[in-house]
Formats: structure tokens, sequence, C-alpha cells
């Protein structure tokens, strides 16, 4: 077993039981447990459509857990021609509109959830693929 410094009132030395309990290593005492946070769920993309010309407008289901979404278009299946994505910092919002489109070409969309913990981001795994012929 490793030993580890936790940080304790007294910043005092721990043994580690497992990844996540530690023990006080003079008293041999119970300290705590570390928690990990959670990835949010894989999030759902409801609905891709055009709603004007050269916009496809995204919708998802809400993820009460997660801090916010990114969504990302793209004419290729794979998502590397023509990508755009946008960071959506409200967990309320749950759509998108992408603007400055090819006309009359189709699009596939998809997003996740990511939950903000410090300066950095876990992200979910990414909704099924839904495509869209832009107007």
């Amino acid at each position: 077993m490793e030993r580890e410094k936790a940080k304790t009132n007294e910043n005092l030395l721990t043994k580690n039981i497992d990844s996540n309990h530690y023990l006080n290593s003079v008293c041999w005492s119970y300290i705590g447990t570390i928690e990990k946070p959670q990835k949010p769920k894989k999030s759902t993309l409801r609905k891709a459509a055009s709603t004007k010309k050269g916009a496809l407008k995204l919708t998802w289901k809400r993820d009460k857990k997660a801090t916010g979404y990114q969504a990302a278009v793209a004419t290729d299946k794979k998502f590397k021609k023509n990508k755009k994505t946008a960071f959506i910092k409200k967990n309320k919002t749950v759509s998108k509109t992408f603007t400055k489109l090819k006309r009359q070409k189709t699009y596939y969309a998809k997003v996740r959830a990511y939950k903000q913990v410090g300066k950095t981001k876990i992200y979910g795994s990414y909704s099924k693929i839904k495509k869209a012929k832009v107007k």
C-alpha cells in the first residue's frame, strides 16, 4: 500500500486502503472518502431540422446533472468536413441553431453533455448521429 498525504486539518500521513478510502497513519482511524466526479449520461438528440435558409436547429433532452452541452454539425458522418461546434454553457438550454450553413446540403448532427469540475470539463458520450437537409 502506498503512503500519501491527505488534505486534513493537521495534514497527517495516511495509508491508502483503496483508491477512494484513506486511514490516518498515527491512530489508524478512518478519515473519509474522496469523491470522483461522475461522467454525464449519454445525450439524446431529439431533433435536427432546417428551420430557415442556411440554418439547422438541434434539440436535445436535458441532463440535470450536466453543466452544459457541446453540439456539432458537419457535412460527413465522421465530422471531418465543414465541421461547426458550439458550447452551450447553460444546463437549461436544450436547443441550438447553426447558421451560415451551405444550402441544399445534408448535415449530420450530434450533441454531448459535460460537467465542469474546476477548470476541467468531463464529457459524456455523444448522442446518436441525426441527419437533416438544409433549406
